[in-house]
């Protein structure tokens, strides 16, 4: 990575902020790298764990209309909401493990859950993390037959 000491084990998420920030998940080591345009690491942050301020298995990221970062944490089972500092907002939703967030200028979100699990789901939450509305899609049929 251009300008920074950071060695990726597995990214995942990316998304860029209004003030053009670029956030990257990276799912294996539990953390988030905040980056500037140029490329030059402004900061990391990321703690391994179950608690709400913890993170397990980040994957997808958003960016919401505040400014905040909407986390799918796979293994934590749901939504995380955290400051663009990293510092833990709340606990939003519960989901059986997202992989992808996509937040609305009117902080309603979506979320998609595992497709190699049983079901596979894609989510539509209000802003205050309630389930507005859900479709579950059936992957009973083998993705390599």
């Amino acid at each position: 990575t251009v300008g920074s000491p950071i060695v990726f084990a597995t990214p995942w998420g990316v998304t860029v902020n209004d003030a053009g920030q670029l956030f990257v998940s990276d799912s294996a080591q539990n953390r988030i790298h905040v980056f500037d345009q140029a490329g030059n690491l402004l900061n990391s942050w990321g703690e391994s764990g179950l608690n709400d301020n913890q993170l397990k298995q980040p994957m997808g990221l958003d960016v919401g209309p505040s400014g905040d970062l909407y986390v799918a944490a796979y293994a934590h089972k749901g939504i995380q909401r955290f400051s663009p500092a990293g510092e833990f907002i709340r606990f939003v939703t519960s989901v059986h493990s997202p992989r992808n967030v996509a937040v609305r200028k009117d902080g309603w979100f979506f979320c998609t859950t595992n497709p190699h699990s049983s079901y596979s789901q894609t989510r539509v939450n209000d802003q205050n993390g309630n389930l507005v509305g859900s479709k579950n899609y059936s992957t009973k049929k083998s993705w390599y037959a």
